[in-house]
């Protein structure tokens, strides 16, 4: 559950199952969550099979809200794609249509969804997707992935959902929607085949994960603009996160803590198969008072197994911020010729220091990774440039490049059997960069939302990503299937392809729809 931007705010939850037991739901990073896990589908139907279940929550100055739901049985037909073995050898420069077996359930409303990713977990491909828009019919047993959507010679993992949409409403609550889901998903592979003559795929051949994990991560986020200006990310610019996943074949994870240097213990928190706690914070005075440099201490428990104590020195975060030093000229790259990116040095140096470039296209394509094992590649920690080889870029193109300063001051795959162990401080800059193109145009890219929030005087204010310098029409309307979008108004984006949007307008009613169309 989470609360209208503009409240009441909820203020607690909970939720009944089939059974007659209740849950009460945990207060974690502004949203309230229940999460359960289990070994097998029938584990799942037995402790949680079709039947009335009700969540109740409050909201202040609101009486107590109660909203039943019909769970219906599970859908027995597994999602199967149809062509797998054409999907491991597609041809990026065409289009490519993917089939999978029919989902034909009457009763409640029917959803079939398509999600693929590259290796880092950046979206490529989504159908139905109301912001492209691409519609996918419950009924559909194939979509076509447009040509150039995947990359030469690039593996990607995607998802196929059979849904059953339980429960949807907009008006039990005000300002909150609700829904209720029962799935099925099936994970496969893809693979785009090598452009020869390009350059080797970035990616590593997926393997089957083997070891479990344990991690302490705290990062400043930054953002570089223009050659000299280097701001802090306007959204949570500052976080810390400790998670721990259990080793595919056990023995599982059933609970841990992070004791901080103050001596203060927190418990983590069960969600989707891991544990862990989150913090973001707006300032890097805000997260080194809540977690600063000194003396962790990780504990967890295993199914048969001892409680598992480990102990790490956090050291300070890295005070040189990472600033590209011929930032000028990384947007006017020559895509036909070697291009050399150049930065500040990392300085002071600490144990374990580390850098890292990651450059990803529009798309969320990885480009360019340094360091890199499987080109391979390297990176020293005291390097100040790099050079990024013909044919990686294309002509009248933008990339995002982020570059991260880094310590290591935990690593260890024996400290526990069958789990891998780290604990980092980074500090981190975005920015953009951009290929000229021999015809003089500018690509304009898709403008992207990415993030929103409603001011104290009502209005809804949006955060744009698209192409620099370049006007975006923004319109909205009460449907996202309407044929009618009003125009609100122009935006410029900055130097980094950013912007901002207050819809001011007087006529807003709820519900709203926007979109953001290039000029």
């Amino acid at each position: 559950m989470q609360s209208p931007p503009s409240g009441p705010a909820v203020t607690g939850g909970a939720f009944t199952f089939a059974d007659g037991t209740t849950k009460n739901l945990a207060f974690q990073v502004g949203v309230f969550r229940l999460f359960e896990s289990y070994p097998t589908g029938a584990a799942t139907e037995t402790a949680r099979p079709e039947g009335s279940y009700t969540l109740r929550f409050n909201q202040m100055g609101k009486p107590e809200r109660v909203i039943t739901m019909k769970l219906p049985a599970s859908p027995t037909i597994v999602p199967k794609i149809a062509n797998f073995a054409e999907a491991q050898a597609i041809d990026p420069a065409k289009d490519f249509t993917l089939r999978w077996n029919s989902f034909f359930v009457v009763g409640a409303d029917v959803v079939v969804r398509l999600v693929i990713s590259d290796e880092f977990g950046n979206r490529i491909f989504l159908a139905p997707n109301q912001c492209v828009p691409r519609t996918l019919d419950p009924a559909a047993t194939s979509v076509v992935i447009p040509a150039n959507y995947l990359r030469p010679g690039f593996n990607y993992q995607a998802q196929l959902l059979f849904g059953l949409n339980f429960h949807h409403s907009t008006t039990e609550v005000t300002g909150m929607t609700g829904n209720g889901f029962v799935q099925r998903i099936t994970a496969f592979s893809i693979k785009a085949t090598s452009n020869p003559g390009g350059p080797q795929s970035e990616l590593c051949q997926p393997a089957t994960p083997t070891l479990g994990s344990y991690t302490v991560t705290k990062l400043l986020g930054h953002r570089q603009t223009s050659a000299d200006t280097v701001v802090p990310q306007s959204d949570n610019p500052a976080f810390f996160g400790a998670t721990i996943q259990s080793p595919p074949a056990g023995p599982t994870v059933t609970n841990g803590s992070l004791t901080l240097p103050s001596g203060t213990k927190s418990n983590l928190t069960s969600q989707v198969g891991v544990i862990n706690l989150y913090g973001a914070y707006k300032t890097e005075a805000a997260l080194d008072e809540a977690y600063p440099k000194g003396s962790y201490t990780v504990r967890f428990n295993q199914t048969g197994e001892p409680e598992r104590v480990i102990t790490m020195t956090m050291p300070a975060t890295p005070t040189a911020i990472p600033r590209i030093v011929n930032y000028d000229e990384a947007q006017a790259i020559d895509a036909a010729t070697d291009f050399t990116l150049k930065w500040n040095p990392f300085t002071p140096q600490g144990s374990g220091a580390f850098i890292t470039l990651i450059i990803t296209d529009e798309r969320g394509n990885l480009i360019f990774l340094a360091p890199n094992p499987c080109v391979p590649r390297t990176l020293d920690p005291t390097a100040t440039s790099i050079v990024i080889p013909t044919k990686h870029f294309h002509s009248g193109s933008t990339y995002v490049g982020l570059l991260v300063f880094g310590l290591n001051f935990y690593n260890s795959i024996t400290d526990v059997s069958q789990m891998a162990g780290y604990g980092t401080v980074q500090s981190t800059t975005t920015f953009p960069l951009k290929t000229t193109d021999p015809n003089g145009t500018v690509p304009l890219l898709p403008a992207k939302f990415t993030n929103y929030r409603v001011l104290p005087n009502g209005n809804p204010e949006f955060n744009l990503l698209g192409t620099a310098g370049k006007i975006y029409t923004l319109q909205r309307a009460n449907k996202v299937t309407s044929q009618n979008w009003n125009p609100l108004g122009p935006v410029t984006m900055d130097a980094a392809g950013m912007a901002v949007f207050e819809d001011t307008d007087s006529g807003l009613r709820s519900p709203a729809f926007y979109r953001a169309v290039g000029n």
